[in-house]
């Protein structure tokens, strides 16, 4: 999938139950704690006494970036700009000050300070025009290396 943020076989079930849907076998396994909540795959009798919710390590990653939760990137993203306010630890630059100064200045002037600030430009016009044209926060400071 393509989605940043999307549910999986149990967001849906519960979606279609709250909505009065008629529900498939997978999704009343799911709701019933008898199949993987994110793929649907059926959970071996070990998984269900262990209360284990997701059928494999990969499903697990996936639901907890995709569903939400504790786990979701916007979460860590929130709570390691609270540690590094938009710095970089690793090239030391303030990504959050770079586009609060870029967000005041004319597209115009927007290239001329990226390149002054030694900011790596993206490699594609579409990105390239869109950083310009209407930056975006996500666009400076990311939780991984900038």
């Amino acid at each position: 999938s393509t989605e940043r943020y999307c549910g999986g076989v149990k967001e849906r079930a519960m979606e279609k139950r709250d909505n009065g849907e008629d529900l498939t076998s997978v999704e009343t396994l799911v709701l019933a704690g008898k199949a993987c909540v994110w793929c649907g795959k059926y959970l071996s009798g070990g998984q269900q006494k262990a209360n284990t919710v997701y059928c494999t390590q990969k499903c697990a990653e996936e639901g907890r970036l995709r569903r939400g939760g504790r786990f979701a990137s916007s979460n860590i993203r929130t709570a390691m700009f609270a540690l590094e306010g938009g710095k970089c630890t690793i090239c030391n630059i303030d990504a959050q000050t770079l586009y609060e100064q870029i967000l005041s200045l004319q597209p115009s002037e927007r290239l001329n300070k990226l390149l002054d600030a030694k900011w790596k430009l993206p490699g594609s016009g579409k990105a390239m025009e869109n950083l310009l044209g209407n930056p975006k926060e996500g666009d400076f400071w990311q939780v991984d290396h900038i």
